[in-house]
């Protein structure tokens, strides 16, 4: 079975998920270092590049269209990776019996769930957790490190805001469970995320 972490920026998907897989014994990927790592073997990226400064830089430079068929690609490369298989085909549906036991957690990009060609090649057979931190919360990690260039030109909370709520109804419909992080510590919510897997 294939688990996707969905959440906003900053909600601690790849934290989490890493550590879940390493308590479970099981596999992780990053979709957006797995897209850096697709933009390495272009040679569209440096290799010491930090992995949100890659993708930042290739969606600034070549628009959302291209880094949509990017972010494909990268789902793509996931979904063959839970199945098993390298082959050609465009899904995942050929995976067969998942059973309960993950084989791969996936931490998904804010914004995958809104790409319906990517997220479509990862949701057959999957279960997907959605991670719900307070959007005050998110909002204060995001401009501790400055304010993202995405906002520049807007009052950046307000734009934030209401990213944030568009996702949320997004992420709630398409989740099949909702663990509410309430600002709590990697360490306090990890055992809860692992019984969330194992359900």
């Amino acid at each position: 079975m294939l688990v996707l972490l969905l959440g906003l920026k900053h909600c601690g998907k790849s934290s989490l998920g890493r550590g879940a897989a390493q308590a479970l014994g099981t596999r992780f990927m990053d979709l957006d270092e797995v897209a850096a790592e697709l933009l390495n073997a272009r040679g569209e990226s440096l290799p010491a590049e930090e992995t949100p400064k890659a993708i930042r830089r290739y969606y600034e430079q070549n628009g959302r269209d291209a880094f949509r068929a990017l972010e494909r690609s990268a789902a793509l490369v996931v979904a063959r990776s839970a199945a098993g298989t390298t082959g050609d085909r465009d899904t995942a549906e050929h995976n067969s019996d998942h059973g309960l036991a993950p084989n791969l957690i996936c931490a998904l990009g804010g914004g995958t769930p809104e790409n319906e060609a990517a997220y479509r090649l990862l949701r057959p057979g999957s279960r997907a957790i959605y991670l719900r931190e307070r959007p005050e919360l998110l909002f204060k990690r995001i401009v501790a490190g400055g304010v993202p260039p995405f906002f520049e030109g807007e009052d950046p909370w307000q734009a934030f805001s209401t990213l944030a709520a568009r996702r949320d109804a997004l992420y709630q419909d398409l989740a099949d469970v909702v663990f509410e992080l309430e600002g709590r510590s990697i360490g306090d919510l990890l055992p809860e995320l692992i019984q969330r897997i194992e359900v």
